[in-house]
């Protein structure tokens, strides 16, 4: 039986984007032999269908869940890396469909225990001599980074010990590596490799850099002067000028021209700045156009919620008073037949609905849903009475209008 890989790799910021090029593949690697360029096209990310910016990325998931204003330590620790495989032998006796639900349990079962919206990517490599999963987690926790808590030796005992017992439930013929073995695990070595490669690569554009300064400053100390106080211009038969200036001056014009390589270095470092100040911004700006309309929907919703309890008090009080009135009546209801009785109570109904909601609660739409059918014939009783009486108070106020109308 072919043994489990579940390699940690604590991943820092000064780290993160050679990771992102070794895991995306966006440079060539020469410290790894094994990648093959024409199955690069095997390679897929379980969370990500594009091609991202890694320190964006967990950038995003920190700024999402931080609480306070305390700034990130700059040697915390950023991602924890797992690295899942196994050997060859493993590989080979599963089918392409098998070998990617291996990588998308695992990936379940680790996203599940550490959080789905911590996790900024999951990355495939079938481009290699093994089949690999890069697991990236974001170790956040009630708000902050917290790694050491996350991740300590009961939590990666945890993950020797249980991921390959879940995998075998899953039907995977695999098992845990030995306890305490010292074999050399060469994945992690060839991921630790090319970050190193990454790393010397960013030094060599550093140096780069500072060798053209050097070489800029070299051209100007190389230049010729005559040491002569005074400027004098001449006009060549090609409309040029000579111009001799003081030695003074001319250190002067030197320094200035060895500043314009730092300058220009200094100027471009603050674009950089620029530009991440910008891709803040329009992430802010996106973050507040999402609370802008979360805060409009709940105020819906409480508009809502305050009109529901607004009616359910109305009911309340009518269950109350159609209660009270019940009880006052009962001795005389008690000796009534049971069909009087429903009758009885109908018209005690219809009177408190009036009383609670107007007489526009008489017409038919609104009165049919607040009688049963067995207290209707009474209740009908009384809502006729009712609307006679209210035509016979109409017809009386027309009259008195009338006679108004008249005396004027």
């Amino acid at each position: 039986m072919s043994f489990v890989v579940a390699r940690m790799v604590k991943i820092k910021s000064h780290d993160v984007k050679g990771i992102q090029f070794h895991n995306q593949r966006e440079k060539e690697s020469r410290t790894n032999p094994d990648i093959d360029p024409a199955n690069r096209h095997l390679n897929y990310d379980l969370v990500n269908a594009e091609k991202i910016d890694y320190n964006k990325r967990v950038k995003e998931i920190i700024g999402s869940q931080k609480i306070g204003e305390r700034k990130t330590r700059k040697d915390a620790v950023l991602v924890n890396e797992l690295l899942i495989t196994s050997d060859t032998v493993f590989f080979d006796k599963l089918t392409p469909d098998k070998q990617k639900q291996f990588f998308e349990e695992s990936y379940t079962l680790f996203s599940e225990r550490y959080g789905k919206q911590n996790v900024a990517y999951a990355t495939v490599h079938h481009d290699e001599r093994t089949p690999h999963l890069h697991l990236g987690i974001v170790p956040m926790r009630d708000g902050k980074l917290q790694g050491k808590n996350i991740f300590n030796r009961q939590e990666l005992l945890w993950i020797q010990d249980e991921f390959p017992k879940h995998m075998q439930k899953l039907g995977f013929d695999i098992e845990r590596g030995e306890k305490g073995s010292k074999r050399e695990h060469i994945e992690t070595q060839k991921f630790k490799a090319d970050t190193l490669d990454q790393q010397v690569k960013d030094l060599e554009t550093k140096l780069q850099d500072v060798t053209k300064v050097y070489e800029v400053e070299q051209q100007v100390d190389n230049i010729p002067v005559k040491d002569k106080p005074t400027l004098k211009a001449k006009m060549g038969l090609n409309g040029t000028r000579t111009i001799e200036i003081s030695s003074e001056d001319y250190e002067t014009i030197k320094s200035l021209a060895k500043g314009a390589e730092g300058l220009k270095r200094e100027n471009k470092g603050l674009l950089r700045n620029v530009e991440q100040l910008e891709d803040q911004i329009d992430r802010l700006n996106e973050r507040n156009s999402t609370l802008i309309e979360q805060k409009k929907r709940l105020m819906d919703e409480n508009k809502q919620l305050k009109q529901a309890i607004i009616t359910y008090e109305k009911l309340v009080d009518y269950l109350k008073l159609t209660l009270e009135s019940i009880k006052f009546n009962s001795v005389k209801g008690l000796g009534m037949a049971k069909e009087k009785m429903h009758a009885y109570v109908g018209h005690v109904r219809t009177g408190v609905l009036v009383q609670l909601f107007g007489n526009d609660v008489l017409k038919k739409e609104q009165f049919d849903q607040y009688i049963p059918d067995d207290e209707r014939p009474g209740a009908e009783g009384m809502r006729e009475t009712l609307q006679q009486k209210r035509e016979q108070e109409k017809s009386i106020d027309r009259g008195k209008k009338q006679d108004l109308d008249l005396e004027r």
